[in-house]
């Protein structure tokens, strides 16, 4: 099977720190206030990718199989935790 690429930038336009949540696997990052992040999330399948917003973060749930990788707007890989 063909693995998926699927990549987008998140930007946190609030006036403070943002939660992203990645699902199933529980991880977190947090994005600053006017920070951007460059989102991929790639691997074999094809479920579908849902995000979600909820109050002070946003949810990435992956399907099954996938892994995620964020960048900042300097291009530093972003670990979560």
């Amino acid at each position: 099977m063909i693995d998926r690429v699927i990549r987008f930038q998140l930007t946190n336009l609030t006036d403070g720190p943002c939660t992203v949540s990645f699902e199933p696997r529980g991880d977190q990052a947090d994005l600053p206030k006017g920070e951007m992040f460059t989102v991929e999330v790639s691997g074999p399948g094809d479920g579908p990718l849902e995000i979600s917003y909820a109050p002070n973060g946003v949810i990435i749930g992956e399907w099954d199989g996938a892994h995620t990788r964020l960048w900042n707007r300097r291009g530093e890989t972003i670990q979560t935790r």
